[in-house]
């Protein structure tokens, strides 16, 4: 389904994912060290 969109959407759509991550692994750290505080 994803190969079959175009290569600028899929693009997009690899950066969206990669940032996304990037900002789980940033702010998870935080959130778990308040959530077990």
């Amino acid at each position: 389904m994803i190969f079959s969109l175009q290569p600028e959407v899929r693009s997009r759509l690899n950066g969206l994912f990669m940032s996304i991550f990037f900002l789980g692994g940033a702010v998870g750290p935080f959130v778990g060290g308040w959530a077990y505080a």
